[in-house]
């Protein structure tokens, strides 16, 4: 939004004050540094640390305005390094040392000599379009209907137009989230040459995706589409679960959490400067300076990526970076390092034990975002395939029960409730003999797409083996949780399921337990399991909630005392 990028940009203009004003400070403990150098017969310790104080200048001067000031700055550190490595400080090398030293606090000290690098990519403005159209072009009116109902089912509204023209008339006053384009039912319209109305769609429908639909599925038709400026490929007929996680992944409708990066650099104002900048593009992000703090860091808050400084004081880059990759479940971690110089043996050095990529100082705000999300992007992909099931991308059991074993404790020690859903899909081997298992991998993965669209982000969602499913809701409680999945059960079961000319329609049955009648994962899982016994045992199509079974002595609502009972019961959901 607009007023998040003008915050955002105000942050950023405020770190630029901040770091302005510490300059003086820090160009004076610099000349402090080199006067104590001077006066000491082995300097080493205080021109490793004036290296350090260099190293910090040359990486952030730039970034704030000061232009000059980050290439002398970068210059002193060279000639500190050259010392560093020679073990001496010769004639030569001290005047030419003192000459940059004197330099870099005249710099230090003036006004800044340039603009600041550019913070933020320019503010999308709000697109005036509705949130979920789509327009699907295609001579062939009742298969692009037919098209238009089946997206309905996902969410979608999408808009009918039989050619290019009619689809440009409808864009001029509201452009669509994405285009699909029949290549077999517009041949009529584009002169029997469809992939030339995808190339007058590539030149002018505005960044609006397209996707192409066709009965060929060779390489060769692929490759055309892709240089006509198509962004997917689907052959008929449609597997419309894949085109509908395909549209919400262009259309950023999906509902994957934000990129979650940590920031490592020593010099504050720019470690807060990248953070602004990436959280611009919609990641969550941490920044610290202290090194010492990295493991704590990266268990605590668990990213998709780390960025950090290649050149640090008491630990490198390199030796964090060997230290972490230790650590067996941070072996994937992406590690991007920045670095202002470019010397290729500290680079390789960093990339045998661990780094993946290197950024130079100063750099632009939008090649930064680039590079840290599509590596962050990457070791999410990489990632979910150990977490998820292959067919539905839900987490796997073994993931669901780990989720389950972290929040369940977490929601009793704040007296919160927690609800643990078990899904069935109901007569669902009758699917399978019936019409195939194609068909039924469809259904499931249409279930599991209706899941993520009709549940929250924070709530769990999981494949728990065949045709079963498991639900955590977190902070909900039981009654709430109930009608939550009753709902979902209804749409469920409204929703037409298609195997070529013949379409038919599945349900499934459901347990809900909270947290505040099983404090045990076990437990829960189990009385989740029994009141979804209890639903197909009542007749299946319904949901229903775990009631724990009274104790001796206690009194049911009607005031009656409960007597000896060796079984739970459930309730259906309507209560």
């Amino acid at each position: 939004m607009p007023s998040d990028h003008l915050q955002r940009q105000a942050q950023l203009d405020s770190l630029r004050l901040r770091y302005v004003g510490k300059l003086p400070q820090r160009v004076a403990r610099l000349r402090e540094g080199w006067l104590e150098c001077v006066q000491r017969a082995q300097p080493q310790d205080q021109l490793c640390s004036l290296r350090f104080m260099a190293h910090g200048l040359a990486g952030s001067a730039s970034t704030f305005g000061y232009v000059a000031l980050g290439a002398c700055a970068l210059q002193l550190e060279i000639k500190l390094q050259k010392a560093l490595d020679q073990g001496t400080l010769d004639d030569p090398h001290r005047s030419a040392v003192a000459a940059l030293v004197d330099e870099v606090v005249k710099l230090g000290l003036s006004p800044p000599d340039g603009a600041p690098a550019k913070s933020l990519p320019a503010a999308v403005e709000a697109e005036s379009s509705d949130p979920n159209r789509v327009f699907v072009i295609g001579d062939n009116h009742l298969s692009a209907q037919e098209m238009a109902l089946r997206l309905g089912d996902f969410g979608y509204f999408a808009k009918v137009v039989g050619d290019w023209s009619a689809a440009r008339t409808a864009m001029s006053s509201r452009k669509p989230l994405a285009i699909l384009l029949d290549t077999d039912r517009c041949k009529k319209s584009v002169a029997e040459d469809p992939l030339q109305l995808a190339r007058h769609l590539d030149a002018d429908s505005l960044d609006v995706p397209i996707i192409m639909l066709s009965e060929y599925e060779g390489w060769r038709e692929r490759l055309c589409a892709l240089r006509a400026g198509a962004a997917a490929y689907f052959g008929k007929p449609i597997d419309y679960p894949a085109l509908v996680e395909t549209l919400d992944r262009m259309t950023g409708r999906s509902r994957a959490a934000p990129f979650r990066i940590l920031v490592l650099e020593d010099v504050e104002e720019l470690a807060q400067h990248h953070a602004e900048v990436l959280r611009s593009a919609g990641m969550e992000v941490r920044a610290f300076t202290d090194p010492f703090e990295a493991l704590d860091q990266l268990a605590e808050f668990k990213p998709d990526l780390l960025l950090m400084d290649l050149y640090m004081p008491e630990c490198s880059g390199t030796e964090l970076s060997a230290l972490i990759r230790q650590k067996p479940n941070y072996d994937s971690l992406p590690i991007i390092f920045l670095s202002v110089e470019n010397r290729l043996d500290d680079h390789l050095q960093a990339l045998r034990v661990g780094g993946d990529e290197f950024l130079l100082k100063p750099i632009r705000a939008d090649h930064l975002i680039a590079a840290v999300s599509n590596r962050a992007a990457r070791f999410r992909t990489l990632s979910e395939l150990m977490r998820t099931d292959g067919l539905t991308g839900l987490l796997t059991q073994i993931t669901t029960r780990l989720q389950l074993e972290e929040l369940l404790p977490l929601a009793l020690r704040r007296n919160s409730p927690l609800c643990f859903a078990m899904l069935d899909l109901d007569n669902f081997k009758q699917v399978n003999d019936q019409y195939g298992h194609p068909a039924g991998d469809r259904v499931l993965r249409m279930l599991a797409r209706q899941l993520r669209q009709s549940l929250r982000r924070t709530d769990i969602i999981g494949r728990y083996g065949g045709e079963e499913f498991a639900v955590i809701l977190p902070d909900t409680p039981l009654k709430e949780a109930a009608r939550i999945i009753d709902e979902l059960r209804e749409r469920f079961a409204g929703l037409a399921q298609q195997h070529g000319a013949h379409s038919f329609r599945v349900t499934f049955s459901g347990g809900v337990a909270c947290s505040e009648q099983r404090a045990q994962m076990d437990e829960l899982i189990g009385a989740a399991d029994h009141a979804l016994y209890q639903a197909k045992r009542a007749g299946r199509n319904q949901i229903c909630t775990f009631v724990p079974p009274l104790q001796p002595g206690e009194h049911t609502d009607a005031g009656e005392p409960q007597r000896d009972q060796t079984d739970t019961g459930a309730a259906p959901a309507s209560g």
